[in-house]
């Protein structure tokens, strides 16, 4: 099975000029994206859930070492630049195009629409808009799952309350 997580952070950095994104908007994208997805369909573009709280938000467990897999096959190099407010930034370069061919073209979209947003923004921009409530009511390090994070406003359909009740019969002792 392809690893979705770095063929998903190959693909990012191929949507834009490496210096209007770094690390930190990678994150969001790859949150973001799998935030979206999920609301959808019921399931991640990365193919996991395995976020934790950052202090720039929420950060996929394995995002460095998804990075670190692609520069060792030699598929991004890594290009720390000085920004204009003194921080670094870890801009990475695709050196050869992703094979995007285990996602949809629905988690395509999202991802390059995504994308296309964030790379708008500054860094803090980005991040700011992940410090929402869920990531605040989470201590550093600890789990963020993105089923938390989609549900989105609105009345409760008849398929969902339906679930939710069995779920929390399931749950109940038996009397």
């Amino acid at each position: 099975m392809a690893d979705r997580l770095a063929i998903l952070i190959h693909h990012i950095t191929t949507l834009s000029e490496p210096d209007q994104l770094g690390m930190t908007k990678i994150a969001k994208i790859v949150w973001l994206s799998d935030v979206e997805s999920y609301r959808r369909t019921g399931k991640t573009i990365s193919g996991g859930d395995d976020y934790i709280k950052d202090e720039h938000g929420p950060r996929h467990r394995k995002l460095y070492s998804a990075v670190e897999s692609l520069k060792k096959r030699s598929a991004l190099a890594e290009r720390p630049t000085l920004t204009g407010i003194g921080k670094v930034r870890r801009e990475l370069v695709p050196l050869e195009l992703p094979d995007v061919s285990c996602f949809s073209a629905d988690e395509i979209v999202i991802v390059d629409r995504i994308t296309s947003a964030i790379c708008k923004m500054s860094a803090k921009e980005a991040s700011d808009l992940t410090h929402d409530e869920l990531w605040k009511a989470a201590t550093f390090s600890e789990r963020i799952p993105v089923a938390a994070a989609a549900p989105v406003e609105g009345g409760l359909t008849p398929e969902i309350r339906q679930w939710a009740e069995a779920a929390i019969d399931a749950e109940s002792p038996a009397t």
